[in-house]
């Protein structure tokens, strides 16, 4: 077998098998789930590094920024390791696609109350969609799993 031949049959089976099984089983939601993570982790830095620089621009207080930050850390932390097992990677997946949703509808009432700056409102609304991505994303990785099951 030449080695174009070769290299084809292996494109062939990481195709059919989706890239060697990456994103086949749970391999979707585990993606998905770890980009959320270090999402959530660079978000939360971000919120509570800068909280004194971001308070007066968004209409938060300061300490609220960084209880936020510290808490997206410690849940980005959590999510990034618990992925690594296949046992609870489906009750991982449910609980981030819960809190997801949960963020992105918190996001919606704290945008149509007011409270915020406009430019509040903008990262908002910013932040919601990327949420409402990773949501939808989690989402599809669950009903994957359960195919493959």
């Amino acid at each position: 077998m030449s080695t174009i031949e070769s290299n084809g049959s292996h494109l062939h089976n990481a195709v059919s098998t989706g890239a060697s099984g990456r994103f086949g089983g749970g391999g979707l939601l585990r993606s998905i789930l770890r980009e959320n993570s270090l999402f959530s982790v660079a978000s939360g830095a971000v919120s509570a590094l800068a909280s004194g620089w971001l308070d007066d621009r968004l209409g938060i207080d300061s300490w609220i920024l960084v209880a936020l930050g510290v808490g997206l850390v410690a849940y980005g932390v959590f999510i990034f390791f618990s992925v690594r097992d296949d046992h609870k990677l489906a009750a991982i997946g449910r609980m981030a696609v819960g809190g997801d949703i949960a963020w992105v509808l918190l996001s919606l009432v704290l945008i149509a109350s007011g409270a915020l700056t406009q430019t509040g409102n903008i990262v908002a609304a910013v932040l919601a969609g990327v949420v409402a991505i990773f949501a939808a994303g989690q989402y599809i990785g669950l009903k994957r799993l359960a195919g493959a099951a």
